[in-house]
């Protein structure tokens, strides 16, 4: 598709996101409403709240949680959007299942009851990936290793298989007095398994 000549943006200092999304509403000629108005304005909406929320709260409760969970269905949002919107020059199958991934319900993976981290059907993984999950929504605090033991027993877990299951990830977290933290591998680690779990989410929800 050819929407004619776009200028030239801005570097260095000069550049700021807002205003390069902004230049897509007088564009000549005019772009299609989808590329004029909508898709920018939910860009600039994600790109205020993640840049001007950060570090200037205006109450001693954090929003980062609340923001996240609004910002990663907008993005997502905005793939499936503009995935639609180049549809016709592709195959439709491929873009109709690409669109539904992308917007389909993400079901919290992490509940907290009064301090007390659950896992979304924790009790249907290994002790070791509960753990995992445990520490990668703790970070970048550290959890006490006799508190972990009973985080992850609290998932219908035996003692015995709690322990095993802890022990495997001594090499990918750091250890101190004060507890565990994960350090970058098991981080990937644990973004690897969360990304597996919402894909088997996502085909439950579209086969039901």
């Amino acid at each position: 598709m050819a929407f004619g000549n776009i200028a030239p943006t801005a570097t260095g200092r000069q550049f700021k996101v807002t205003n390069e999304l902004r230049r897509f509403e007088s564009h000549q000629p005019p772009l299609p409403e989808v590329l004029r108005m909508v898709v920018p304005k939910a860009l600039i909406f994600i790109t205020e709240l993640v840049n001007n929320r950060l570090g200037r709260h205006d109450t001693e409760l954090d929003p980062h949680e609340m923001d996240a969970s609004a910002v990663m269905p907008m993005a997502s949002w905005v793939l499936a959007e503009l995935i639609r919107f180049c549809s016709p020059n592709t195959n439709r199958d491929v873009a109709t299942a690409s669109i539904q991934e992308l917007t389909a319900k993400i079901v919290p993976f992490f509940e907290v009851i009064e301090g007390r981290t659950y896992i979304h059907n924790g009790h249907e993984l290994k002790a070791e990936e509960v753990a995992l999950l445990l520490l990668y929504h703790a970070y970048p605090g550290r959890v006490a290793y006799d508190e972990l033991v009973k985080a992850v027993k609290r998932h219908g877990i035996a003692q015995s298989s709690a322990y095993a299951g802890i022990s495997k990830l001594k090499n990918f977290v750091d250890a101190n007095d004060d507890g565990w933290v994960l350090r970058g591998g098991g981080r990937q680690k644990a973004e690897v398994l969360l990304a597996e779990l919402k894909s088997k989410t996502t085909t439950t929800s579209q086969s039901e």
